[in-house]
């Protein structure tokens, strides 16, 4: 038996069949729909406010790490579509912390002119997004907005940062008035304290002014910690709101001589402390 080798004609009608057979198998996937369309556009978008100092915010009179507060932010995007707004059938939000393992808040923006949107038709979606944290958290939040139209393109997404901080400031105490002696002479005395305090966040931040008494055994005297006030009324303050705590104390006659020291400090309404000033008042008979 010999071999026949086909030569270069015979290769080249065997490949056309080959091709033709691969041509006409071909599956003819009928599944697949011819749709055309295009995507809404996000243009620009906006928190605001975008930073929060939630040290502004008292709750009970308060400021504690511990507070659940409840902010809120108004969200806009400018938003648009090539076969104009009809075509645009949602604008989204999803707040959230930058690695996106919590969400804050999520929800939906409106061109209606209600809830936020200032003017309805104007290509601006917007809404008062109200969303709950609690105060010792600090730095930033994720704010990703994105658009769908009714055939499910999607927009690009715009991502805006929302910072929260925590900005309070401590009072400050100066200007302490007090006498370094006070003599009984077998009498009742009265003995008037005052203290300038201030405070970078306003006057209305701070929460208390006081002192603790402390007898010359170092113990601390009945009473203590003494409020001072600001009210132009109690005790013995001259007038109010000028940041001068006052207070006028009662030496019977019959307190025991020595030096007493006396320790001023002021607490504002986020529990931070102001410095201490100290002064020795010395009781003589």
């Amino acid at each position: 038996m010999s071999w026949i080798h086909p030569g270069p004609r015979s290769i080249a009608g065997t490949l056309c069949v080959l091709a033709l057979w691969s041509i006409c198998c071909e599956k003819n996937d009928s599944s697949v729909v011819d749709s055309t369309g295009s995507a809404p556009q996000l243009s620009s978008a906006s928190v605001a406010p975008s930073t929060v100092n939630t040290d502004t915010i008292n709750v009970n009179g308060l400021r504690s790490p511990d507070d659940i507060l409840t902010l809120s932010v108004l969200v806009s995007a400018r938003v648009s579509h090539a076969d104009g707004p009809s075509h645009i059938s949602s604008v989204s939000f999803n707040l959230g912390d930058q690695q996106e393992l919590t969400q804050y808040a999520a929800g939906t923006l409106h061109d209606n002119g209600l809830d936020g949107d200032s003017s309805a038709g104007d290509g601006i979606y917007s809404s008062l997004v109200q969303f709950q944290i609690i105060r010792s958290a600090v730095g930033s939040l994720r704010l990703d907005i994105s658009a769908d139209d009714p055939l499910g393109y999607e927009s690009n997404h715009i991502v805006l940062p929302l910072t929260l901080e925590r900005l309070n400031h401590p009072p400050v105490l100066s200007n302490l008035v007090a006498p370094d002696t006070v003599q009984l002479a077998n009498q009742d005395q009265t003995l008037r304290l005052t203290v300038m305090a201030s405070d970078t966040d306003g006057l209305s931040d701070i929460l208390k002014v006081s002192f603790n008494s402390y007898k010359p055994d170092n113990s601390l005297t009945g009473g203590s910690p003494f409020l001072m006030y600001d009210d132009g009324q109690s005790g013995g303050d001259s007038k109010a709101g000028d940041g001068i705590y006052t207070l006028t104390v009662a030496l019977p006659s019959t307190t025991t001589p020595g030096a007493y020291r006396f320790e001023f400090e002021a607490v504002d309404r986020s529990s931070a402390v102001s410095n201490v000033l100290v002064h020795t008042i010395t009781i003589v008979p």
